[in-house]
């Protein structure tokens, strides 16, 4: 004679509950990761490289003219999420590029547009959420946008209104972000004509 019917007890109901909620919500996280077969999914050379951050004054000013150093025959803009338009770059960034023998005195800030998103073969930003902003209103970004410290699995925090140690701290993760996005990246050293670019990170 079979043992009668029993009902799970609630606790393993309550278990059974969570893996599953685990299962979805790392599914979910999983879609949004983006493979390196996807970024640049069909991108052979990179030639026009956009730097975003949020107001366009700090850091995206400083990885722009850093950008332009090492691939001056490529063209390098810079934009800010919520730009403060045609303001100068914050005088601590001005500072620290003239210290490494760049001049980012002439730069004025301004707002991303659709048109910039368009015309980019990479954008860089300084954070993931922003990376996630980006893609979110302009979904012909994805497969382009990447964080500038992915590699290294950083953010870089915005400097604004910090001491002038902090900035320097920025400069650092930009120019490790650089030199990490050179290495990983073999399309940023290809020329239109397929020729390497001569001027690599150090």
């Amino acid at each position: 004679m079979s043992a009668p019917h029993q009902d799970p007890p609630p606790i393993f109901e309550q278990i059974n509950a969570l893996i599953a909620l685990l299962f979805v919500i790392t599914a979910k996280n999983l879609s949004t990761i983006h493979s390196d077969s996807e970024l640049f999914s069909g991108i052979s050379v990179i030639n026009n490289i956009l730097v975003l951050c949020l107001g366009n004054i700090c850091r995206s000013p400083m990885a722009e003219g850093l950008l332009k150093e090492k691939f001056p025959e490529k063209i390098i803009s810079s934009a800010g999420l919520r730009g403060m338009t045609d303001w100068t770059a914050d005088p601590s960034s001005v500072r620290i590029m003239q210290k490494h023998g760049m001049d980012i005195s002439s730069h004025r800030a301004r707002n991303l547009t659709r048109q910039m998103i368009e015309e980019a073969d990479l954008i860089l930003t300084m954070e993931a959420q922003q990376t996630q902003l980006v893609e979110s209103r302009f979904p012909e970004a994805r497969g382009k946008v990447i964080r500038l410290g992915e590699y290294g699995g950083y953010d870089i925090a915005d400097p604004f209104n910090r001491s002038l140690e902090f900035f320097m701290k920025t400069y650092e993760l930009i120019e490790l972000g650089v030199a990490q996005l050179i290495i990983n990246q073999p399309e940023l050293n290809k020329q239109e004509n397929g020729r390497a670019i001569p001027k690599t990170a150090t």
